[in-house]
C-alpha cells in the first residue's frame, strides 16, 4: 500500500475551509486529520491500495468532516469512517454481484487491533 499517498490525501483536508462542499460542512479538525494520518500509517504492510475518490485522494472526506477509507478486495468491501470520537465500520462480502453478508460496527477503544482485524477479514 502507498502509504504516502493516502496521507497526502488526508493532509490535503486542511485546506478546506467551512462550507467545503457547499452543503455547510465544517472545515477539518486539524486533531482528526493527524489522527486519520497516524491510523494510516500504521495500516498492515500488506493492506490493499484503497479505492480512489471523485477527487482523486485514496482518503475520502464526508460530509461531516470526517474522513473514509475505502476497499474493494477479491468480492469484498471494507469501509472505516474515523471520527473524533470513534472508528464507524461497514464490510460486506459479495458473490456474482450480490450481497452475501454484511456487517458494520462502531469501537471506541483497542482501535489498532480492530483495524488490524478488519483488514484481515478484508485479505
Amino acid at each position: 500500500m502507498n502509504k504516502e499517498h493516502c496521507i497526502k490525501s488526508i493532509k490535503e483536508f486542511a485546506q478546506f475551509g467551512d462550507n467545503w462542499d457547499s452543503y455547510g460542512s465544517p472545515s477539518f479538525n486539524p486533531e482528526l486529520l493527524k489522527y486519520a494520518c497516524s491510523i494510516v500509517e500504521n495500516l498492515r504492510e500488506d493492506t490493499p491500495e484503497p479505492c480512489y475518490n471523485m477527487i482523486g485522494g485514496s482518503a475520502i472526506p464526508t460530509g461531516a468532516s470526517t474522513v473514509q477509507l475505502e476497499w474493494r478486495y477479491k468480492g469484498k468491501y471494507l469501509e472505516i469512517e474515523i471520527t473524533p470520537e470513534s472508528i464507524v465500520w461497514l464490510k460486506d462480502r459479495a458473490e456474482n454481484s450480490k450481497i452475501e453478508d454484511t456487517e458494520s460496527g462502531e469501537f471506541f477503544s483497542n482501535r489498532k487491533k480492530k483495524i488490524d482485524n478488519l483488514i484481515k477479514w478484508l485479505l
